[in-house]
């Protein structure tokens, strides 16, 4: 089925999905090309600040996903060195921080609202920092630790950074100390926690969040939104029930 051209957020949608490599029938694409990974299909088809944008599009229509593109190359420009640590440096002398209040609220997710604000998540200032990292020669990729997201080094499995805490740097056992402090006897500890996630499953951390996120403050529609894209995925495909639920926002 053709997207709706007078529904941008039906055709930021398709395109959103598309990323995933999910096709308008619904059915999983062949790998494509145009970003790096783009041929394994556990990855994305686009790199990552295109589909932070193009799922913020969904969630507000009227996004200007080429202009944020662009605020994240200047914002690239003004590093100061093509470097980790200065990367790091620069987004907190930026402003970049988490949320002193209403910490799970949807719109810290949106990556065109955490470059507005300055404001977002340990997953959305990650990505910021990714980007950042891409546009300069510099490999960090997103560390999925549990409770709260981190920044690793390709290069070099024994560094970690975390822009949310103004950009402190850790090492290993700083990790685990982080990670006690926000699980404590939960959930044990295990080095496998501090391994590099790929861009898909940065996206799906970001739907976890989003998920959540809208349950806790009561925001339904924004809830069906990331109910309906959840479901095309096939990780969430045990979730068609709750997505018809979610739907009744419209009824």
């Amino acid at each position: 089925m053709e997207p709706d051209r007078h529904d941008p957020a039906a055709s930021q949608r398709q395109a959103l999905l598309a990323a995933f490599g999910i096709r308008p029938d619904g059915g999983v694409a062949a790998g494509g090309s145009g970003a790096r990974g783009a041929e394994d299909p556990a990855e994305l088809t686009v790199e990552l600040d295109e589909a932070s944008l193009l799922l913020s599009a969904v969630l507000r229509p009227g996004v200007d996903i080429m202009g944020w593109l662009v605020v994240l190359d200047e914002l690239a420009a003004r590093c100061p060195s093509p470097t980790r640590e200065a990367i790091i440096a620069h987004i907190v002398a930026a402003g970049f921080t988490g949320p002193t209040e209403e910490y799970g609220r949807w719109q810290h997710s949106c990556l065109d609202r955490v470059l507005e604000t300055r404001v977002g998540l340990p997953i959305s200032l990650a990505v910021v920092a990714i980007e950042l990292g891409r546009r300069l020669g510099v490999e960090l990729v997103g560390v999925g630790m549990p409770a709260h997201f981190l920044v690793g080094d390709a290069n070099d499995p024994e560094w970690f950074a975390d822009p949310f805490h103004h950009g402190q740097i850790l090492d290993r056992s700083g990790c685990r100390q982080l990670f006690e402090e926000l699980i404590g006897d939960r959930l044990g500890w295990s080095d496998g926690l501090l391994a590099p996630v790929n861009r898909r499953q940065i996206m799906l951390r970001a739907l976890n969040n989003l998920k959540g996120g809208c349950l806790r403050f009561g925001d339904r529609l924004e809830f069906a939104q990331v109910m309906d894209i959840r479901a095309a995925l096939p990780e969430f495909a045990h979730e068609h029930g709750e997505r018809a639920r979610s739907f009744a926002v419209f009824n």
